[in-house]
């Protein structure tokens, strides 16, 4: 029998359901906002726990960026002023981005992000490996009243891109 390898990737929601049991719910275009509160202010804190899955058959390299939809306009940027963190859990309360012990991390400011088209949120799965973790956005306390009243464009998307890893031997060893 002679088939082809698949690589397949998911980006998951996790959420507790009325029991306490974590719960997966796939991302697909169309699927709600991980993020659509409308009211930021200094300090205002909301955060997604997300599961990038290799559902395929093949070990992959992944990659999560971010993507501002649509256009900004104007001298500020809501954007600017918005930090991103990842941890590997839920986030319990704002002061756990700062204590060293919880693990997150700051990757800086989602237009910094969206500039580089990448996050730090990267790695390599082998078939049927999971990784969870957290992401955090933050509106620093010290954006002043010129934010008032601006978007982040039309939103902005979170993009999961996977290549194929070259971790596959064959006959004559593994560097194909």
């Amino acid at each position: 029998q002679i088939e082809s390898g698949t690589l397949d990737i998911e980006l998951s929601r996790l959420e507790k359901d009325d029991e306490g049991i974590l719960q997966s719910t796939p991302i697909v275009d169309g699927s709600d906002p991980l993020f659509s509160y409308d009211l930021w202010e200094p300090g205002y804190t909301t955060q997604a726990f997300l599961r990038v899955e290799n559902a395929g058959t093949l070990a992959l390299d992944y990659q999560l960026g971010l993507k501002i939809d649509g256009t900004v306009t104007g001298d500020y940027n809501l954007a600017d002023v918005i930090d991103v963190f990842i941890g590997p859990d839920v986030l319990e309360n704002r002061t756990d981005l700062a204590d060293a012990s919880k693990n997150f991390s700051r990757l800086g400011t989602l237009s910094q992000l969206v500039d580089a088209g990448s996050t730090d949120e990267a790695g390599k799965l082998l078939p049927g490996e999971v990784r969870d973790f957290c992401l955090v956005l933050k509106m620093q306390e010290s954006a002043g009243n010129e934010y008032q009243n601006l978007s982040v464009g039309g939103g902005f998307s979170v993009q999961l891109l996977a290549t194929q890893l070259a971790s596959e031997n064959d006959d004559l060893g593994g560097f194909y």
